[in-house]
């Protein structure tokens, strides 16, 4: 791998992370931050950079750019993330604590749907998986789909009293 694509790579990762620490630190404090929304921005950030060096990579393999599955794929996980950090920091901006309270609420759903294209395209690229379009937004849903279930309140309060 040429050193853009693993330079697209490290960006689109540490969109993940950034996502990742922004959700789960919002969900253990128990209410939106500015750090949290610094955070989504921070994944946006590394997200549009990271599709634009694969589209770089591309042109540059002599390909006329990315996929039309890989440009929805970019499209959808972008705008998600934009919405996120726009409105967490809208509701911090204008002191809404109805507005901060519902994101707390929708925040790990947000990440959810995000999750679902930003793993189609893992698969989309993974040597060997052969995973294009269909296929690998399937595969992509019913992990995310596990996952819910698994970081449903429901779910951990039953654990939290069988412990």
């Amino acid at each position: 791998m040429g050193s853009l694509p693993f330079t697209a790579s490290i960006a689109i990762v540490l969109a993940l992370v950034l996502y990742d620490l922004g959700v789960f630190s919002e969900r253990r404090t128990g209410r939106l931050r500015w750090r949290h929304a610094l955070l989504f921005w921070g994944s946006l950030l590394s997200n549009i950079a990271g599709v634009f060096l694969l589209i770089q990579a591309a042109c540059d393999m002599g390909q006329e750019g990315p996929s039309p599955m890989h440009v929805l794929i970019s499209v959808i996980t972008i705008a998600v993330s934009a919405f996120h950090a726009i409105w967490a920091t809208a509701a911090l901006a204008f002191r809404r604590k109805d507005s901060q309270s519902m994101l707390h609420q929708l925040s790990i759903l947000i990440w959810l749907i995000w999750l679902i294209p930003y793993l189609a395209g893992a698969f989309m690229d993974l040597p060997g998986m052969h995973l294009e379009g269909i296929p690998s937004f399937a595969l992509s849903t019913m992990l995310v789909l596990v996952l819910a279930v698994l970081l449903h309140p429901t779910h951990l309060h039953d654990q939290e009293q069988n412990a």
